[in-house]
C-alpha cells in the first residue's frame, strides 16, 4: 500500500487515465435496483463517477451500513460476489438478473 497525495493522484490520472488508487483499487459490482442490471467497476471511485453516486455512500452500502445508494446496491468483487448478488436479489424478489 502506498500513501498518495491528491496532487500525485491527479498527475497519475492525467498520465495513465486512472488514479493510483483506482489502478490498485478494489473491484466491485453495482446492481441497478430498477432494472436489475449488474455493472462491474475497478474501484469505488470509478463506480461513483460513472453512476453519479458519492464514494462515501457506496462504501457504506458495501459495509452494510446502508441498503442502497443512488438506486444501486454495491458489493465487492471478491470472487464470490456473483453468488452474493444472486442471493441478495433472490431475497428481495429479483427476477431476470443480468450478469
Amino acid at each position: 500500500m502506498e500513501f498518495c497525495t491528491a496532487s500525485y493522484n491527479q498527475k497519475y490520472r492525467n498520465k495513465h487515465g486512472v488514479s493510483q488508487t483506482e489502478a490498485v483499487g478494489h473491484q466491485l459490482f453495482a446492481v441497478n435496483l430498477k432494472t436489475l442490471e449488474v455493472s462491474h467497476f475497478r474501484s469505488q471511485s470509478e463506480a461513483g463517477r460513472k453512476l453519479r453516486v458519492k464514494h462515501a455512500n457506496i462504501n457504506m452500502v458495501i459495509k452494510g451500513k446502508r441498503n442502497y445508494a443512488g438506486g444501486f446496491w454495491f458489493v465487492n468483487d471478491d470472487g464470490h460476489a456473483v453468488e452474493v448478488v444472486k442471493s441478495k436479489l433472490h431475497d428481495v424478489g429479483g427476477i431476470g438478473l443480468k450478469i
